[in-house]
């Protein structure tokens, strides 16, 4: 098959400003730095340099910087959890999710021998009422959540159920793992979990979505700096998790010198006009896609999951599949994720959007004999 438009990948959409980020970054490297010594030992939870600009960086959702010692810099949000993950629970115990949940967590679970049970959710997000009967049920370690541009389906948790929600994790002594790294492109997304509750939470803010997903790059603001080191330092579990140093000298130029606003700001604009294009070529169907966005949610008639993705990939188009994100076994919906920045250009996206609008309709209007199983 071939593929003429890749909507399946949920990838920041690609900007000019990001060869001019790198070019500059490194050439100015080159001039000042040593790369031998640079290179010559590892950059552990980064340099003081690197993590005050890296709290600088976080003020932008958190609302202040956290203190240095509390921040960690790492090889992007999946390294992160698999260092959290067994600093805070043992095997056996319970992490809880969303029902539909980035599909790493469910494997960092099994890797390490924790449960996980999903907690229902509502078009606010996770329901306080069941979080606190599953806190009852399962006496679970922590709560793995994503409040902001939930992964897949785009919820945005509001400030009154981010409160309800931490309100019953103190109650419940439950830590809670905030992956935010949806949350930078939106002009007025409400503040993360964590900056209300930060000395219960885990915040995790990858640049991959935000900036450039071949980045591997994220921050960690753990409760305080005692958990920070406790979490991380080196010879704790393994070392994968570092950032690389010439990754972690590169972004830390990028704040210094202002090259991280200015790509972040054109990454933000170009994901807007895309959002823009999804929300048009998409209208009229059961699309959500809150403004900042990168993907949206489709829903699909009943039974037609597997005929539209069957008959979209006919058409060389892709879009994601929602099994992968399904927790605990349960029901896989009829709906599928759009991704507005894995297309290299417009045009392309613009060939996936109206394929995808046009196969829509085709399924609900002509269901086929795939489409009508259960």
């Amino acid at each position: 098959m071939t593929v003429v438009a890749d909507l399946s990948r949920n990838l920041p959409p690609p900007v000019p400003e990001t060869n001019q980020a790198f070019r500059a970054a490194l050439t100015d490297l080159l001039v000042e730095t040593d790369f031998t010594a640079l290179t010559r030992t590892h950059r552990f939870m980064g340099t003081e340099r690197d993590r005050i600009q890296g709290g600088k960086w976080l003020a932008r959702r958190l609302g202040k910087a956290p203190d240095p010692e509390r921040v960690v810099l790492t090889n992007g949000t999946l390294s992160a959890m698999n260092m959290i993950y067994p600093a805070i629970m043992r095997p056996g115990e319970t992490l809880l999710t969303e029902p539909l949940t980035y599909p790493a967590v469910p494997a960092i679970a099994r890797q390490y021998g924790f449960r996980t049970e999903s907690v229902a959710c509502d078009v606010d997000g996770m329901v306080p009422a069941a979080l606190d009967e599953a806190c009852r049920r399962f006496k679970p370690k922590a709560l793995y959540c994503l409040a902001t541009l939930q992964n897949p389906t785009t919820l945005v948790m509001p400030l009154s159920r981010r409160q309800e929600i931490i309100e019953i994790a103190r109650r419940h002594n439950l830590a809670i793992v905030e992956d935010d790294i949806y949350s930078a492109l939106p002009e007025d997304a409400p503040p993360p979990i964590s900056a209300l509750a930060p000395d219960i939470s885990w915040y995790i803010l990858g640049l991959g979505k935000s900036f450039t997903v071949g980045l591997r790059f994220a921050y960690v603001a753990a409760p305080s700096g005692a958990e920070a080191k406790r979490a991380f330092w080196p010879g704790v579990r393994s070392t994968f998790w570092m950032a690389a140093p010439i990754t972690a000298a590169v972004v830390s130029h990028w704040m210094e010198s202002g090259m991280a606003s200015r790509l972040f700001e054109a990454v933000r604009a170009e994901a807007a006009s895309r959002h823009a294009m999804a929300i048009s070529a998409l209208a009229g169907l059961d699309f959500a896609s809150p403004p900042g966005a990168i993907h949206g949610w489709l829903k699909l008639p009943n039974g037609q999951r597997e005929a539209f993705h069957a008959q979209l990939k006919a058409r060389g188009v892709l879009a994601g599949d929602a099994a992968p994100f399904v927790t605990d076994g349960g029901p896989v919906p009829d709906a599928a994720r759009v991704c507005f920045g894995s297309p290299e250009t417009r045009d392309e996206l613009a060939v996936g959007l109206r394929a995808i609008a046009e196969t829509t309709v085709e399924v609900s209007a002509h269901p086929s004999l795939t489409g009508e199983r259960k």
